[in-house]
């Protein structure tokens, strides 16, 4: 097997690395198909400038944005479809066009599109390896096997076979971790799955956490409370993500139906779309249609069903809360909003579904629509509660690397893997 740093020198890529993945479209920080394209926006909105020339980025194509072009001062190739199940030859085509000496590819069971592009992963870095390219897969989003029960699988709207599911991925990642050279996931929880579930070494896989961006709420509450046509004194809530079951959307406006008849300052956004994978299933567009309705049986604007929100007013969204609401019923390895509620400096309602991502000895509020009431009575009637889970989130953010540390730690790595810059 060839190793490409030490390829030709007629136009060889020593030095260079592919990222794939899903990626915003230009000029925004997100994607409306999950956390994983801020991830990587985030990554090369960071990368020092000697960097720039040495990374592209094999991106998903969207209406409109397709081929190459330069996005964020970086070399950016929407070449594969999501959910196509030729996006292996498509990515494979435009790593041999781009010739870098090392691949980054990030990975979640649903990333590329559905069950059978999920299938068709591992026959593509078995393809790259074979071609001589060193890879590093970022795995995110596991589930430990004592968890995958009807009941979760019932929640994350996939058939309730767990049967089926758990030799099908032993199977799957099996194929997966002997094909990649090295492995990072987001939270050690998720490591350790992969260890004790799937049998990797622990070794082999080192946990770089997402980083947190240290965002500053205090100068931008008031504007951007202003451009939402929120009211200067509302306590406003926040819910944000993509809607599922397992994110419990539908206690939280429930419970916070049964606070909002005794407290009248506090105001509820849910700021979250379809799954792009289960629009137009007849099982979620019915989840869909109760989600609305139930916000619209609290008193009026005081729950607003938002829908998709667009990258450029997110940042409005956090800078505009006081309190981010996640009251997931479904274990959790990592959290694109939990991070940007920390960046933003904001307490937060979880659930134990994050038990394996917070700090211990941390308390929870039931994922029941009584408990989620009292939570939000409690930070609303007691000024010490409020200032303790205040102070609590803010020592934890303050704990977590930053994404400029993170985006460190991938340099690191791109370095050993690719070999130093040609020149």
């Amino acid at each position: 097997m060839r190793d490409r740093r030490t390829a030709d020198r007629d136009g060889t890529g020593r030095g260079r690395v592919a990222i794939v993945g899903l990626f915003p479209p230009p000029g925004e920080a997100s994607l409306r198909e999950g956390s994983i394209a801020t991830c990587i926006h985030d990554l090369v909105c960071t990368v020092p400038e000697k960097w720039r020339s040495r990374l592209i980025v094999l991106g998903n194509a969207l209406p409109g944005h397709r081929g190459a072009a330069v996005e964020e001062g970086i070399a950016v190739d929407r070449c594969w479809e999501r959910g196509s199940l030729r996006y292996p030859e498509q990515i494979l085509a435009a790593v041999r066009r781009h010739r870098p000496a090392a691949v980054h590819v990030y990975y979640e069971i649903f990333l590329f599109g559905g069950a059978g592009a999920a299938l068709r992963f591992p026959g593509l870095l078995h393809r790259l390896r074979e071609g001589g390219w060193r890879t590093l897969v970022t795995i995110s989003n596991l589930v430990p096997w004592a968890r995958l029960t009807v009941d979760y699988m019932r929640l994350t709207h996939t058939p309730p076979l767990p049967w089926l599911a758990k030799p099908v991925l032993r199977l799957h990642y099996h194929r997966l971790l002997a094909a990649a050279e090295r492995i990072t996931t987001f939270e050690s929880n998720a490591a350790d799955t992969l260890h004790g579930d799937y049998g990797l070494p622990r070794e082999r896989v080192e946990v770089i956490p997402l980083g947190v961006s240290r965002r500053d709420r205090a100068s931008r509450q008031w504007p951007a409370r202003a451009r939402l046509g929120l009211l200067a004194n509302q306590i406003v809530l926040l819910f944000f993500g993509y809607l599922t079951r397992y994110k419990g959307v539908d206690l939280l406006l429930e419970g916070f139906a049964r606070h909002a008849r005794s407290c009248r300052d506090t105001v509820l956004l849910v700021g979250g779309g379809k799954p792009t994978r289960l629009e137009g299933s007849h099982s979620y567009e019915g989840f869909w249609r109760d989600l609305q309705e139930r916000g619209a049986r609290v008193e009026a604007g005081r729950a607003q069903m938002l829908g998709y929100v667009p990258g450029e007013r997110v940042d409005d969204l956090f800078a505009a809360t006081d309190l981010l609401c996640l009251p997931y019923r479904a274990h959790r390895s990592s959290s694109g909003p939990l991070i940007q509620g920390l960046s933003w400096g904001l307490p937060m309602l979880l659930t134990d579904a994050f038990e394996d991502i917070v700090p211990a000895s941390w308390s929870f509020c039931e994922a029941r629509p009584e408990a989620v009431a009292r939570f939000l009575d409690r930070f609303m009637t007691q000024p010490g509660f409020r200032k303790e889970l205040e102070a609590r989130f803010t020592r934890w953010a303050a704990s977590r690397p930053t994404v400029s540390d993170v985006t460190e730690r991938y340099l690191s790595i791109y370095d050993e893997l690719a070999g130093p810059a040609e020149g």
